[in-house]
């Protein structure tokens, strides 16, 4: 679980600051990030992201899919 938040801030050291980088707060980064080591993966995909949500104030399921793609992605160019 530490690995991944590392990863994450890793990848946001490198992130070039876009719109979807700067709409979110390091408030809501790290509720994300709290919430997603909080909800396993071996939940029901809508049910995880459902409970993720409603761990980040301000951000909807959607926002807190799109964001983890995002992060998903900058930490694979960050890795290549």
């Amino acid at each position: 679980a530490a690995q991944v938040q590392e990863e994450v801030k890793a990848a946001e050291n490198g992130v070039e600051k876009k719109e979807d980088a700067a709409e979110w707060s390091a408030e809501q980064q790290q509720a994300l990030e709290k919430a997603l080591q909080r909800h396993p993966a071996t939940l029901d995909k809508n049910e995880r992201w459902k409970l993720i949500a409603a761990d980040v104030p301000g951000k909807t399921k959607g926002q807190c899919v799109e964001r983890f793609k995002f992060l998903r992605e900058q930490l694979s160019k960050a890795k290549s």
